[in-house]
């Protein structure tokens, strides 16, 4: 019989459930059970020396390039001063090893029960695993991971003390420190988790009107408007002689809401994070990228 209905397996019940007697079907039985298996194969290799390397590795590229940012520049100062004479150079201004060191410090924890807020983009990626991959245990913490609506939802709950800690657009913690569009609530930044790519995506009935300058009177959605997005986006207007305050319209629209405003033709495209832009081929609504 098929994996939905089997009338004559003993050890299943009738309709679309599983062997085990949860309520789901085998195909997402054997989806959580996959899930369950990467899951445990991450963690094992989280424990290696091998992955501590690489992380160690992946923090100082991480400084250096915080450094240089232009990758070019960082080439000809080594081929300049030389790989010994940058190392000591760079050393004397991000002691990298006494970071590291101070990193496997273990401290008494000021607080072990915590509330994570976040949006449901790759970004959060780091966040939402790190719980089924026993990290937080691993640190002594009790972690609840809440997924949440939207940049204003989070930015509001981190304001009124419901999360502890939550992942943010990188303008955010400066706009709300500083009470652009909320009461000026000081927000401490403890990483930088990514520097993930953005695109422009328009409908596919924009496929033949790649050039901005033809752009007026298109409606665009953003993250959140204190978001590198939106500046991006902006700039990007502004270069080809489209005025973004008066030309077209912006409006704040969730991530997660974007491809489903585009289908519907509330917009004519968006500036956003991946995954959102990366739907575009698979729905067949967006061609064009920047």
């Amino acid at each position: 019989m098929s994996e939905f209905f089997s009338p004559y397996d003993a050890d299943r019940p009738l309709m679309l459930k599983c062997s085990c007697g949860r309520e789901h079907s085998v195909v997402d039985h054997q989806a959580e059970v996959a899930a369950d298996t990467a899951a445990i194969e991450l963690r094992r290799r989280s424990l290696s020396s091998t992955f501590e390397a690489y992380s160690n590795e992946f923090i100082e590229a991480t400084l250096v390039k915080a450094i240089f940012p232009q990758d070019a520049v960082r080439r000809s100062f080594l081929k300049a001063v030389g790989k010994s004479t940058a190392m000591a150079a760079i050393a004397s201004v991000l002691p990298v090893a006494n970071m590291q060191a101070m990193a496997q410090e273990k401290g008494t924890l000021e607080k072990t029960n915590l509330k994570i807020g976040f949006i449901p983009i790759t970004c959060a990626t780091p966040l939402i695993m790190a719980h089924p991959l026993g990290f937080y245990q691993k640190q002594g913490l009790t972690v609840e991971v809440t997924k949440t609506a939207g940049w204003a939802l989070i930015r509001d709950k981190m304001i009124n003390k419901e999360y502890d800690a939550t992942h943010f657009l990188s303008p955010m913690p400066i706009a709300i420190s500083m009470g652009l569009g909320s009461n000026a609530t000081p927000i401490n930044v403890a990483t930088i988790q990514n520097v993930n790519g953005q695109a422009i995506t328009l409908a596919l009935k924009h496929k033949d009107n790649r050039d901005p300058k033809n752009w007026k009177g298109f409606k665009f959605a953003v993250p959140f408007d204190y978001s590198m997005h939106n500046f991006l986006l902006r700039y990007y207007l502004a270069e080809a002689g489209i005025n973004p305050d008066t030309d077209v319209q912006i409006r704040v629209v969730p991530p997660a809401e974007m491809v489903a405003n585009l289908k519907a033709g509330n917009i004519d495209g968006f500036l956003g994070p991946i995954p959102s832009t990366s739907v575009r081929s698979t729905k067949k609504l967006a061609l064009f990228t920047c």
